[in-house]
């Protein structure tokens, strides 16, 4: 009975090693794909946003700034690329819920469920907290704008700034957008971090 239960054990060891090295391997192929998608979603969608902007008439550049424009490039490409690689989890969560939730009501029993219900019922919580954390962005992407104009309209008339000495008023208004910006990006990493609190 000894050395059955030994040989069981080994059995168990070996099947674990194999099974993290498998999942191991699953994973990291998985980020390669996610990231290769990604990254030429991200690429296509700048050239493609390039392109338009260069094309547009007078009329269709009527009320899109160059701060507008570069956020689109830099932010919000950025945002889809994160969703090639998140966006799964869209499925994978709820399914490993399920089969958590499953085996331990097969090992431990129906204490389980207190568990598995208090997690149900942070969603909403997490689901508030998620809508207030797109107000702020939304905010933030607006300050960021404001601040990438200012910039900009510094140095497409460079020569009148330097002639004029208004490279401190620049430097103030752009501090000052910065400072609205860094404000929005603070609080919208403190409800990141209680996101991550709750889940």
């Amino acid at each position: 009975l000894g050395r059955s239960g030994d040989s069981i054990n080994i059995i168990y060891v070996i099947a674990i090693f194999l099974l993290s090295i498998i999942n191991g391997v699953c994973t990291h192929r998985y980020q390669f794909l996610s990231y290769q998608s990604g990254i030429l979603l991200r690429t296509a969608l700048t050239c493609a946003i390039y392109e338009k902007s260069l094309n547009l008439s007078p009329k269709g550049r009527m009320g899109l700034t160059n701060g507008s424009i570069t956020n689109l490039v830099a932010t919000d490409t950025q945002k889809l690329f994160e969703v090639m690689h998140e966006a799964h989890q869209i499925w994978s969560c709820p399914v490993a819920i399920v089969v958590v939730v499953a085996l331990m009501l097969y090992l431990i029993g129906p204490s389980c469920l207190v568990g598995a219900a208090i997690l149900v019922g942070l969603v909403p919580l997490s689901k508030k907290v998620t809508h207030h954390m797109v107000q702020i962005r939304k905010k933030r992407v607006a300050v960021a704008d404001e601040r990438i104009q200012i910039v900009n309209a510094m140095l497409q008339d460079i020569k009148i700034t330097k002639l004029n000495c208004y490279e401190d008023r620049f430097e103030a208004r752009v501090l000052e957008a910065r400072r609205r910006e860094m404000a929005f990006i603070r609080k919208e990493q403190v409800l990141w971090g209680f996101t991550l609190i709750i889940v």
